[in-house]
């Protein structure tokens, strides 16, 4: 018994020891939670004169004729798209352009151009451009222009903290784009 009492006594003074109020303590730093990924599978969607390649995870739905609205709740994002026909694809393609520029607000963006079939494609990347980090124009010569903006919902900033749903998004604005055709 009277070897067990040094030891007691011993155990109870490291116990306390550790629960003095001058203690260094060190909260840890806020962290995002990471956001799964959508599955990369693909599904074909008409809208107005083309069909899209749409990411089948995605709720899909068309507010009207030659619009499709494409959502991605997991990022709480949704991909605005239209497609139009027109004889004037100048004065559309300059609006659309002047749109692009308006949304990002003076921000470095990285462009993603390339072609996919008769269609000249470029998707516009930019988290620092806030509420519409992805954006997505592509024309053909016959008239048709497709054009789109990702936007997502509540807090863009601090921005390294969306930088991989915008990733996700920009994967997906090429892939729809590069399997463009007419309808």
């Amino acid at each position: 018994m009277m070897r067990v009492a040094p030891l007691l006594i011993l155990l109870i003074i490291s116990v306390l020891s550790g629960c003095r109020k001058d203690a260094d303590v060190t909260p840890r730093r806020y962290a995002y939670p990471r956001v799964e990924a959508y599955d990369t599978v693909y599904g074909n969607v008409a809208v107005g004169p083309v069909e899209l390649c749409v990411n089948s995870s995605a709720e899909i739905s068309s507010p009207r004729p030659g619009w499709l609205d494409i959502s991605y709740p997991r990022y709480g994002a949704t991909i605005h798209v239209s497609a139009v026909a027109t004889d004037n694809i100048a004065e559309v393609m300059a609006n659309r352009r002047e749109r692009i520029a308006l949304n990002l607000g003076g921000s470095r963006a990285t462009t993603h151009s390339f072609r996919a079939g008769d269609f000249d494609c470029t998707v516009v990347e930019c988290a620092e451009a806030g509420m519409t980090p992805v954006q997505l124009l592509a024309a053909s010569p016959e008239g048709i222009v497709v054009s789109g903006a990702a936007n997502i919902a509540g807090s863009v900033t601090p921005v390294d903290s969306i930088r991989p749903v915008v990733a996700a998004l920009t994967a997906d604005a090429i892939k729809m784009l590069s399997a463009l055709h007419d309808d």
